[in-house]
C-alpha cells in the first residue's frame, strides 16, 4: 500500500453528480482505475485521519500479534457498507492534495467515517490537516481519547503510529515473522 491510509471511492464517473442538482464540474484525478468497461475507481484519502496500513501488525491485549491494518480496512469497508444499506455516502472534497490523492471527508448515513473510524481504535488523528475545520478537530481529538481510554480496537494492545510504521517502525513480534 502506498503512503498513508485510502478511502477507496468506487465511481461511476458521478461521484460529484450524485444529485440531480449538482453542477457538472471537472476534476484532475491521477490514479484512476477501470473496474469494467463503463465504471471506473479512484482513490480518496480521508482528511485529517491517518489510519493503519494495510499490511500493519499491532499486538492485541494478551500481546499476540494481530493484523492491525487489515482490520482498519475492514472497519471503514463496515462503516461504507453501513452508509450504502442505510441511507447514502457524501464525499465532500477539499482543495487540497495528499500525496497527489484526492482529500475528502465522509459521512456514511450522516456519520463521519473519520471520526467513526478513529473512535473504533483503527485510526488516529491529524489534527494539522483540520486547522480549517477546528469543529471537527476537536471532535476527532475527543473520540480518540475515547478510544485509548476505553482500548478500543489496536488501542487495546501495543501499536506504532502509522507514519512511524511507514517509516519502518516495528513491533518486536511484527519484525520476527
Amino acid at each position: 500500500m502506498t503512503p498513508g491510509h485510502k478511502l477507496m471511492a468506487v465511481t461511476l464517473i458521478s461521484v460529484a453528480a450524485c444529485s440531480s442538482t449538482a453542477s457538472s464540474q471537472s476534476v484532475n484525478v491521477p490514479g484512476a482505475r477501470a473496474i469494467d468497461g463503463d465504471s471506473l475507481a479512484i482513490e480518496v484519502r480521508l482528511k485529517g485521519v491517518d489510519a493503519f496500513e494495510h499490511d500493519a501488525i499491532c499486538a492485541d491485549r494478551h500481546n499476540k500479534c494481530t493484523p492491525c491494518g487489515r482490520m482498519a480496512q475492514n472497519q471503514l469497508a463496515a462503516i461504507l457498507d453501513q452508509g450504502q444499506r442505510n441511507g447514502s455516502i457524501t464525499i465532500t472534497f477539499s482543495k487540497t492534495r495528499s500525496y497527489n490523492r484526492l482529500i475528502a471527508t465522509a459521512q456514511a448515513n450522516g456519520f463521519d467515517a473519520g471520526e467513526a473510524l478513529i473512535a473504533s481504535g483503527y485510526a488516529i488523528p491529524q489534527p494539522q490537516y483540520l486547522t480549517d475545520d477546528p469543529e471537527r478537530r476537536e471532535r476527532y481529538q475527543r473520540v480518540f481519547e475515547s478510544a485509548l481510554e476505553e482500548q478500543r480496537g489496536a488501542f487495546a494492545g501495543r501499536w506504532i503510529e502509522p507514519q512511524k510504521w511507514r517509516q519502518g517502525r516495528r513491533l518486536t513480534c511484527e519484525a520476527q515473522s
